[in-house]
């Protein structure tokens, strides 16, 4: 499987551009968003009630007492010996230099005088802010940098993250990263179910001023929900990346960046724009030689990349 070489002004792919632009419009569905609301109303009427039985039901795990959800971190040192080799000194380099990014990047407030009166801008950072990690399909540590390290620098005083609790148990790397940064309020439990808790709170898990992260349709249909109550970072779709380039540029790059994207979900989409058919082509044969190294490899994403291509 690889990319499709169109031509965007045949009819072929006229076609394909209007799937393309008519993608925003799939977000979410009528179905998800009223199952949605079901279970975001649930869990605000029931409070830890209702979303010991929403994770018992969405997220296979079994609990008496929702407080038995927040996470009880691991020594890191012994996460650490569990890292895929040269892991650590990578998460170093992306926390450094999402820090360099952001550092001054957060608005300042300022103060204007005149004729005895003084008007002033202050700016004051969130309270509680709740992070969103996706665990299903697979495990992002770099959902934890690219929004705890800002909120971090904001001066966010209280960050805590929800993620599905197989991504916990499953994934070293998560949990190095969690403690890494210092998230020490950490919640297994996924879906629209830790979305609700996080934006209405229960009697266990207190409630955010903001949540933030992706999520599957059902994610971003709870947080569309609630940002009636909650500030939330917006609502996104599947992930999608265009590429414009020419034949000065390496295919082989090229071909990972778009293979980059399409890991993510099989309904992602990856596409380049060239004015130049043999440089396709050759970004082209390069897709499927980086997927099948994957696919050899055991890649967990392998298969989405695939399907997304």
């Amino acid at each position: 499987m690889t990319l499709r070489i169109l031509d965007a002004g045949s009819t072929r792919g006229e076609r394909w551009i209007e799937r393309l632009h008519a993608r925003g419009g799939s977000v979410l569905d009528k179905k998800t968003l009223l199952a949605a609301a079901r279970i975001v109303a649930a869990v605000r009427k029931g409070g830890d009630r209702a979303l010991v039985e929403q994770v018992a039901r969405f997220d296979g795990v079994g609990v008496e007492h929702a407080s038995e959800l927040r996470f009880v971190a691991n020594d890191p040192a012994a996460d650490r010996a569990l890292l895929p080799p040269g892991f650590a000194a990578a998460l170093e380099t992306a926390i450094t230099a999402v820090e360099r990014f952001h550092r001054d990047r957060a608005p300042r407030g300022y103060a204007i005088e005149e004729d005895g009166i003084t008007l002033e801008q202050v700016i004051s950072p969130l309270a509680r802010v709740g992070v969103y990690v996706p665990g299903g399909r697979a495990i992002y540590p770099s959902t934890v940098v690219m929004t705890v390290v800002p909120a971090r620098l904001a001066g966010v005083n209280e960050i805590v993250v929800a993620t599905p609790p197989s991504a916990l148990a499953d994934s070293a790397a998560l949990r190095y990263t969690l403690a890494r940064l210092g998230v020490d309020e950490v919640w297994g439990m996924g879906g629209a179910h830790a979305i609700a808790a996080l934006a209405h709170g229960t009697e266990s898990v207190r409630a955010v001023d903001k949540i933030v992260g992706p999520g599957n349709a059902w994610v971003t249909a709870a947080k569309t929900l609630v940002s009636g109550a909650v500030a939330i970072d917006g609502v996104a779709g599947p992930t999608e990346v265009v590429i414009v380039a020419d034949e000065t540029c390496d295919p082989r790059w090229i071909a990972a960046d778009l293979l980059a994207q399409a890991e993510h979900d099989p309904r992602a989409a990856a596409v380049l724009v060239t004015f130049d058919r043999e440089f396709a082509r050759a970004v082209a044969a390069e897709v499927a030689r980086q997927l099948a190294a994957l696919a050899k490899a055991g890649a967990p994403t392998a298969e989405n990349a695939r399907l997304a291509i």
